[in-house]
């Protein structure tokens, strides 16, 4: 009972000071020095509550925990897990339709069990997708990133655009010839990223993944 209540008051406590209902969850799991001592204190203690409580604490922790693992998005530069939507299933051949959205969503997928979401930019070119991901310093692909690591060990991600849910195969691009594809397709959309080409003491350290289809 006791370990019930508190984690009931400290799901509460969380909640209130997070600006997404589930970032706190996504940054706690997604911390590189201790994602898997927290995956596992998760869910034990989860596990705990339910063993050991016989009454409507249990209930109201369960329902608690349930609530904060639903569907939930990314907002800004603060994570998400579950990403909700109609699945696409078909082949997409045109892209061209990314450019109405100036971010899109990507979810990718832990070795815990629980999807870890981030914002990003997207551009294409023909039936091509392309995000890039910023480092704070150089650094070789994964770097520090939290989820370039999760990406790396299971490449299988989802896009979302508007309404709608995309398999994908995320693959780092190391064709020097497709690079300059994509950063042009980025320059040619977003003023940051055309600073950056048109300046190379303005770009910041960076990798460029192309989204590809899973196969």
């Amino acid at each position: 009972m006791i370990v019930a209540r508190a984690l009931a008051e400290y799901s509460l406590k969380r909640y209130a000071l997070a600006t997404h209902s589930c970032s706190w969850i996504s940054v706690l799991l997604a911390d590189s020095s201790s994602a898997r001592l927290s995956g596992f204190s998760l869910l034990s203690i989860l596990n705990e509550a339910a063993l050991k409580t016989e009454n409507n604490v249990k209930f109201i922790t369960i329902m608690m925990a349930v609530f904060l693992l639903a569907a939930c998005e990314p907002q800004d530069r603060t994570p998400g897990m579950w990403l909700s939507g109609e699945r696409v299933e078909t082949k997409v051949t045109d892209w061209s339709f990314s450019d109405e959205f100036n971010e899109i969503f990507v979810q990718t997928n832990p070795w815990y069990g629980i999807p870890f979401s981030v914002t990003v930019v997207v551009a294409s070119t023909g039936d091509k997708v392309y995000v890039p991901s910023i480092y704070a310093e150089p650094a070789d692909f994964p770097g520090s990133k939290y989820w370039n690591n999760v990406i790396a060990d299971s490449p299988d991600v989802v896009l979302k655009m508007g309404d709608k849910l995309y398999p994908r195969r995320a693959r780092l691009v190391t064709d020097v010839d497709e690079f300059e594809m994509a950063y042009e397709a980025l320059a040619a959309k977003y003023e940051f990223w055309r600073e950056g080409k048109n300046n190379p003491d303005k770009r910041p350290p960076f990798v460029l993944i192309s989204m590809d289809d899973r196969k």
